[in-house]
């Protein structure tokens, strides 16, 4: 949108699909999670032109973040999160979270995670709900502004 790039949306059903058109050559490009995305990059199959982090990723430092490569202000970064239903008591949601605190911080959980191309994380639960609604108004904000919708 903000450089006025014209370009098709194709829907897959997932990454992998995705990835497999773009390694096929039926697609130009594609923004994936890394994760995804390194083997093939490592393999030179694909080429990564730049990150949505604002920091250049560790497991790829040769790769220009989005700022760096000319496009200012353009932080995306994708993220996983745990849900859990509505009704879940208090006491078991701070609980789970801790569990998935303590594994977060594991020093060989860690190592994997970045091994696979993944910044480790975790936060409280009143950081990822801000998390979570901050990213709902950005895109929200942006479907509105381009009056975007599914038909």
């Amino acid at each position: 949108s903000r450089t006025h790039t014209f370009a098709l949306h194709v829907p897959y059903r997932g990454a992998t699909p995705a990835t497999m058109s773009l390694l096929a050559g039926e697609t130009q490009f594609m923004f994936d999670n890394l994760t995804q995305a390194l083997p093939h990059i490592k393999a030179g199959k694909l080429r990564a032109l730049a990150v949505t982090s604002a920091e250049r990723m560790a497991s790829l430092p040769e790769v220009p973040t989005m700022a760096q490569a000319g496009l200012k202000d353009f932080v995306v970064l994708g993220w996983l999160g745990f849900f859990v239903a509505a009704k879940t008591p208090p006491e078991g949601v701070a609980k789970l979270q801790e569990h998935l605190l303590a594994v977060l911080k594991d020093p060989d959980t860690v190592a994997k995670l970045q091994q696979l191309g993944g910044t480790p994380g975790g936060a409280s639960q009143a950081a990822f709900t801000a998390l979570v609604d901050g990213d709902r108004q950005r895109w929200g904000d942006l479907i509105r502004s381009r009056n975007l919708s599914l038909d």
